[in-house]
C-alpha cells in the first residue's frame, strides 16, 4: 500500500519571497502487503524513497515501525534510493508494518502494509539405529542412521550435531541430511561404557528436534594362541587350528572363535571351523590361520600360525585283471584303478604276477599272455604306485581262476525262409559250434513268437502256434557241458499271401413284410467282411467280422417296395481280399401284412387272427377291410369274426358277406362256419353265393318277408336243407346264426410267390 503525505510549507526567504516546499516521497516495495512469514524468521523489508523538493535523497531519513513499536531506527537513505530494514518478527499473529521518510526541512511521507506471522514448526528426529541398548566393541565403528524433517524447510538447510555424554561432541559426522531427510554417520571414538547419544537438528529460526539412544562400549578379549597340527603336513592332508592358550575376556563374557585360513597370502575360508578338510592342501603352498576371540560384542587381536605344504605319496583304490571270466585262449590284463596322486604326477607302476601261488618274474607288464595258463589256473596280479618322490602301498587284485571257454556260435536257418500261416517252422543248423577244450556239444532250441518265449524247445514250431504278421525268432544254444556258447539266431516274418475263399451266402426269404432281415453265412473265421446291396433308389455297402466258427450274420435294412441284390467279399488281416460271393435277392413288401409276426398268429386256425368285435344284424351295415399278403404258395392267413343274430322271432333278418376287392388274380379264401374244419362252400367256383370254395365273394343270409300260417310263401336259404321253415305253424322260431366265421386266404395254384397283396371286405347288415 502506498501513502503519501504531502506537505505546502511556507518559507521566508531573506529576499522576502516565500517558498513552497513539496514533502518527500516513500513507497514500501518489498514484501509484498498481505505477505506470509514464520515466526523468527528473518524479513528483509525495503522502500524506494525519493526527495519532492530541493533536498537531495541523501539528505532524507526513514524510520520502520511494526505495530507503533519500533522495528529499525532513523537511518539515511542511501544514494539509490532504496531504504532497507532487516527484522524479526517473534510471535504469530497480524502485523502493520509502516517506514516514515522526513526530510531535512521536517516534511514527512510514510506508507504501511500488513503481514502475518505463522507457527514455525521445529524438526523432528528419529534414531533408526543403533537399537538402544546395541553393544559395541571399542574402537569398533558405530554407525548411527536417522530420520530428520522439517515442515518449513528443506532437510539440506538444517544443522545436525552429535553429542555423547561421555565424549561431548562428535567430529566427522555429516552437518545436514540428504534431500530426502536420511542421515548417516559414524564414529570409533567412543570409549568403553555406556554412552548416551543425542542428535540435534536446528532448522533455520533456531528451533531444535532431537531424539537419544543409549549404546554399551565394550572391552575387547585378549588375543589366543594357535598352532596348526600336523606341523609337517603334505598334499590334501587336513590341516586342524588348535588354541594352546586361550584368549581372555575382561568383563568374563563366554568367547567363541573365528578362523580365517589364508593360502599363499589369500583368504580360503571364515567360519567356527578350525578345520581345512582333506584333500585340500597342495604341495609347496603356504597356510596361514589367524584365530580371532569373540565375547558377543567384538573381535580380539588374532592369534596365528602357519605351514608348508610337503609331497604326498600317490595311492591305488584297486586292481583288476580282465576279463574277468578269463578263458583259455583269452590274454589277462592287471589294471589299476583309482591312481591319486594329489600333486597331479604321473602315473608310474611296478606289476608283479603270481601263478597258482609263484611269481613269475619273466612278466613285469600289466599283461599275461594266454599261451603260458590253462583251464583252473590262478592268477593275481599285485601294483605299486609311485612318483619322483614316493612309492606308494601296493595293491593287490583278487584271485582269478581261468574258466572254462564255452562253444562258438552255430549258424541256423528257419525252413522255410518266407513262411505263410499255414507252414510249419524247421530251425535247421548250418554250420555246427566248436569247442576250445573240445567237450562235447548238446543244442538247446527256443522260439520266440513277437518277442515272447513259447513253450516249444524241439526244432519244429507247428503251424498251428503262428498267424499273419508274426516275427518268428528261432534260437539255438549251444552247450558243452559246463558253459552256454552264444546262441545262432534266425528270424521270419509271417506273411499271408493267399486270398481267403469267397464268403457263401445262405439265401434269404425273397419276400418279407418286416423292413429289415438278417443275411446269414460261412466265412473264413476272423476276416473283414463288406457287403454290398443294390435297389432301384442306389447301392450302398455294409461291414462286418466272421466270427471265429466261420459264421456271418447281417442285419440288412431294405427300402419297401423294391427287390435288392447283394453279395459280400471277405479281407484277412493280410489284406488280401477274397472274391465276390453268390448273390441273393430280397424284397420287403411295399404292403405289409401288419398281422404277421414270428409267433405264428393268423398261420393256423387254430391261431386265427381275432381283431374284430362282433358282427350284429342290427339294422345298420357293419364293415371291417382287411389288407394282407400271404408271400409263398405254402402261407396260409386265417381270419376269425363272430357274429350275433338278434332276430329269433317270425321275421328273420341275417346277411354275412366276405369279398375279395383286390388281389383276386392271385388269391382266393375258403370259409368255415363254427370251427376252422369243414368248408361251408362246396365247389370250385371263383363267385359263390352262399355255397362254393376258392372264393372272392361269399354272402350267407336267411329272410321271410311274407310268412303265413303254413309257410307257404316262406324262403330259406341255409347251410342244408331245413327240416322245417322259418315261421312255420309247427315251428313259430327262425335258426340262430349266431357263430364264429373262419376265412383262410391261400395263394392260388400255380401263382408264383410275390409280394402282391389282397385286400378283404367283410360285412354285417340286416337284409330286408
Amino acid at each position: 500500500m502506498t501513502a503519501l503525505l504531502l506537505f505546502s510549507l511556507l518559507a521566508c526567504r531573506d529576499d522576502g519571497l516565500v517558498v513552497y516546499e513539496t514533502p518527500p516521497i516513500v513507497s514500501i516495495e518489498t514484501p509484498a502487503d498481505g505477505s506470509s512469514f514464520y515466526e523468527g524468521q528473518e524479513v528483509l523489508f525495503t522502500a524506494v524513497v525519493a526527495s519532492g523538493g530541493t533536498a537531495s535523497v541523501t539528505d532524507l531519513t526513514t524510520r520502520w515501525v511494526v505495530n507503533d513499536s519500533p522495528l529499525c531506527d532513523s537511518t539515511a537513505v542511501p544514494p539509490d534510493g532504496v531504504a532497507i530494514c532487516t527484522g524479526t518478527l517473534e510471535s504469530e499473529g497480524e502485523y502493520i508494518v509502516q517506514v516514515k521518510a522526513v526530510d531535512p526541512s521536517g516534511a514527512t511521507a510514510e506508507d504501511s502494509i500488513i503481514v502475518y506471522v505463522q507457527y514455525n514448526n521445529p524438526p523432528t528426529v528419529e534414531i533408526l539405529s543403533p537399537a538402544a541398548g546395541d553393544v559395541f566393541g571399542v574402537g569398533q565403528l558405530v554407525v548411527l542412521e536417522a530420520q530428520i524433517l522439517d515442515p518449513e524447510d528443506e532437510p539440506t538447510s538444517l544443522q545436525v550435531v552429535v553429542e555423547s555424554n561421555v565424549e561431548g561432541v562428535l567430529s566427522g559426522v555429516p552437518e545436514s541430511p540428504s534431500s530426502a531427510g536420511d542421515w548417516a554417520g559414524g564414529t570409533q571414538d567412543l570409549t568403553a561404557g555406556s554412552h548416551l547419544l543425542t542428535i540435534t537438528a536446528s532448522d533455520s529460526v533456531g528451533k531444535t528436534g532431537q531424539d537419544t539412544v543409549t549404546v554399551l562400549m565394550n572391552n575387547r578379549p585378549s588375543a589366543p594362541t594357535v598352532a596348526i597340527d600336523p606341523g609337517n603336513p603334505v598334499s590334501e592332508e587336513a590341516l586342524v587350528a588348535t588354541i594352546t592358550s586361550p584368549a581372555i575376556d575382561p568383563e568374563g563374557d563366554a568367547i567363541t572363535h573365528r578362523y580365517d585360513w589364508y593360502v599363499d597370502g589369500s583368504v580360503y575360508s571364515s567360519s567356527n571351523s578350525p578345520t581345512v578338510p582333506l584333500g585340500v592342501v597342495q604341495r609347496g603352498e603356504y597356510w596361514e590361520v589367524q584365530v580371532f576371540a569373540n565375547d558377543g560384542y567384538s573381535d580380539s587381536a588374532p592369534g596365528s600360525d602357519s605351514v608348508t605344504i610337503g609331497n604326498s605319496p600317490p595311492s591305488l583304490d584297486s586292481v583288476t585283471i580282465t576279463p574277468s571270466g578269463a578263458g583259455t585262449l583269452d590274454d589277462l590284463t592287471c589294471t589299476p584303478v583309482g591312481w591319486h596322486d594329489p600333486e597331479g604326477d604321473a602315473e608310474s607302476y611296478d606289476f608283479v604276477w603270481y601263478h597258482d601261488g609263484t611269481v613269475d618274474t619273466d612278466e613285469t607288464t600289466d599283461s599275461f599272455p594266454n599261451e603260458k595258463h590253462a583251464k583252473g589256473d590262478e592268477f593275481r596280479c599285485e601294483v605299486t604306485p609311485s612318483d619322483t618322490w614316493a612309492i606308494g602301498d601296493t595293491v593287490s587284485s583278487s584271485t582269478l581262476t581261468i574258466q572254462n571257454t564255452p562253444p562258438t556260435q552255430p549258424t541256423v536257418i528257419i525252413d522255410p525262409t518266407a513262411p505263410e500261416p499255414e507252414d510249419s517252422l524247421y530251425c535247421d543248423i548250418l554250420t555246427a559250434s566248436t569247442d576250445d577244450d573240445d567237450d562235447s556239444i548238446s543244442y538247446y532250441y527256443a522260439w520266440y513268437v513277437n518277442g515272447v518265449l513259447n513253450a516249444e524247445t524241439t526244432n519244429v514250431l507247428s503251424a498251428d502256434q503262428t498267424e499273419h504278421g508274426d516275427t518268428i525268432e528261432c534260437e539255438v544254444i549251444p552247450n558243452d557241458g559246463e558253459d552256454d556258447g552264444t546262441a545262432g539266431t534266425y528270424v521270419v516274418n509271417i506273411t499271408d499271401a493267399t486270398a481267403p475263399d469267397p464268403p457263401v451266402l445262405d439265401d434269404p426269404d425273397p419276400y418279407i413284410n418286416e423292413d429289415n432281415l438278417d443275411i446269414t453265412g460261412t466265412c473264413e473265421a476272423g476276416c473283414d467282411l463288406t457287403y454290398y446291396f443294390t435297389d432301384a433308389t442306389g447301392s450302398w455297402t455294409e461291414v462286418g467280422t466272421c466270427e471265429s466258427d466261420g459264421t456271418l450274420t447281417l442285419q440288412v435294412y431294405l427300402t419297401r417296395g423294391y427287390e435288392t441284390t447283394g453279395y459280400a467279399t471277405c479281407t484277412d488281416s493280410a489284406g488280401n481280399t477274397s472274391g465276390n460271393s453268390n448273390t441273393v435277392t430280397m424284397q420287403s413288401c411295399s404292403v405289409e401284412d401288419t398281422y404277421e409276426n414270428t409267433s405264428g398268429y393268423g398261420d393256423s386256425g387254430a391261431n386265427a387272427v381275432n381283431e374284430w368285435s362282433t358282427l350284429t344284424d342290427d339294422e345298420t351295415s357293419t364293415v371291417e377291410t382287411i389288407t394282407a399278403n400271404a408271400l409263398t404258395s405254402s402261407d396260409e392267413d386265417w381270419y376269425v369274426f363272430s357274429t350275433n343274430d338278434t332276430t329269433t322271432s317270425n321275421e328273420e333278418q341275417f346277411n354275412l358277406q366276405i369279398d375279395m376287392t383286390s388281389g383276386t388274380s392271385t388269391y382266393s379264401f375258403d370259409v368255415y362256419k363254427g370251427s376252422p374244419t369243414g368248408a361251408i362252400c362246396t365247389g370250385s367256383e371263383k363267385n359263390c353265393t352262399g355255397y362254393a370254395t376258392s372264393c372272392t365273394e361269399f354272402e350267407f343270409y336267411n329272410e321271410d318277408n311274407a310268412i303265413t300260417q303254413d309257410g307257404a310263401s316262406s324262403t330259406y336259404h341255409s347251410t342244408a336243407s331245413p327240416s322245417y321253415l322259418c315261421g312255420d305253424a309247427a315251428q313259430n322260431e327262425c335258426p340262430d346264426y349266431s357263430d364264429s366265421w373262419y376265412i383262410k386266404v391261400t395263394r392260388n395254384g400255380g401263382v408264383s410267390d410275390s409280394c402282391d397283396h389282397y385286400e378283404l371286405e367283410v360285412s354285417m347288415s340286416a337284409r330286408p
